[in-house]
């Protein structure tokens, strides 16, 4: 299973922890999709600057605040295409959207 977690802060999305995975690994469209749209977002702002992802090989975090100050067009399309795929792919993500809590 996949997690994706949404943290809101302030009325908007702050940041975005994806964990899990599914199915047998190399040959799950689910978790292809999602490393390859946070790894483009995330390099692709990298190479401009902008350092805005923490991956421990475990769990992949988001700040959706430098994304969204960086790229308010990244910033949705990220957000709409996790919740894409979630809905595409429902057996094996589960998509929260929780509330952020003193920086956690």
């Amino acid at each position: 299973m996949i997690f994706i977690q949404f943290y809101k802060t302030n009325n908007f999305l702050s940041k975005v922890i994806i964990s899990g995975h599914s199915g047998k690994k190399g040959s799950s469209i689910p978790c292809a999709a999602i490393s390859y749209l946070v790894q483009s977002i995330s390099s692709y702002s990298a190479a401009k600057g902008i350092a805005l992802a923490k991956d421990d090989g475990k769990v992949y975090n988001i700040d959706l605040v430098k994304l969204k100050k960086f790229s308010d067009d990244m910033y949705e399309f990220l957000i709409f295409s996790l919740e894409l795929i979630a809905r595409d792919y429902s057996k094996d993500i589960k998509l929260e959207f929780l509330e952020e809590n003193n920086g956690t």
